[in-house]
């Protein structure tokens, strides 16, 4: 059913124009014949696996647990030894260290051009959408304490705003466009994607460049100008 299913085919173009050694670009969904027949014929045996893969990740060390309750922190603690102290610590490595040093983005070497092309989706379904999309590299030392400072949560904060002087109050006003989201759409170790989505009319459609010119330049507004601070509170509030 998922080949029918607009979501998960642009889902997979968008993996499709990641770097092709970077893991995120493997394909992400299958069915009996790909995961029991296909691997069968190619020697290996799944189970196996499976069991192999979790006695090399998991691991106590890998794994942070959170308990709220009214009970005194003697008694959390009595429980959580209870339920958890049997997990194994196998000092097992991050999987992402197998391709910290692999860039996810990669001009020229992935099966769908990545940066700077336009890529157009014949929907399934009724459709008309507009997507744009920024991965956006974390830095390394960054992943590496565990910490991350969500440049995105403001980025995409300001892009979807929708009261007066923003983006969709000015799509709507020339009837290109039904709504706008923008949002990460993919968040993983090494890097997110930040997406702007477009609902599009079919005037917005037949007036795509426009579209885009439009979230291009407010973009550019954004980065000029001074943020006022109240913008950061408000995120920050949201979030807390």
């Amino acid at each position: 059913k998922n080949l029918q299913t607009d979501g998960f085919r642009i889902y997979q173009v968008e993996k499709s124009r990641v770097n092709s050694e970077h893991p995120y670009s493997k394909f992400f969904t299958g069915n009996k014949a790909t995961l029991l027949d296909g691997t069968k014929r190619q020697g290996i045996d799944l189970r196996q696996e499976l069991i192999r893969f979790y006695e090399q990740y998991y691991s106590a060390n890998q794994m942070t647990l959170a308990i709220a309750g009214p009970q005194s922190l003697s008694s959390l603690k009595k429980y959580v030894e209870a339920g958890f102290s049997t997990v194994p610590n196998r000092n097992a490595g991050r999987p992402e260290e197998s391709w910290a040093n692999i860039s996810p983005v990669a001009p020229g070497n992935s099966v769908v051009p990545s940066l700077g092309y336009v890529v157009e989706v014949v929907p399934v379904t009724d459709s008309r959408q507009l997507t744009l999309s920024w991965p956006i590299i974390k830095p390394l030392e960054e992943r590496e304490d565990g910490l991350y400072t969500k440049p995105e949560e403001y980025v995409t904060h300001l892009l979807g705003h929708e009261g007066p002087g923003s983006i969709i109050s000015y799509l709507k006003r020339k009837g290109w466009a039904n709504g706008l989201g923008a949002s990460v759409a993919t968040d993983i170790s090494d890097f997110f994607v930040v997406e702007v989505n477009v609902p599009l009319t079919t005037a917005g459609l037949e007036a795509v460049d426009s579209v885009c010119a439009a979230i291009f330049s407010y973009i550019k507004m954004v980065q000029s100008e001074n943020i006022p601070d109240y913008i950061f509170d408000e995120v920050l509030q949201i979030n807390e």
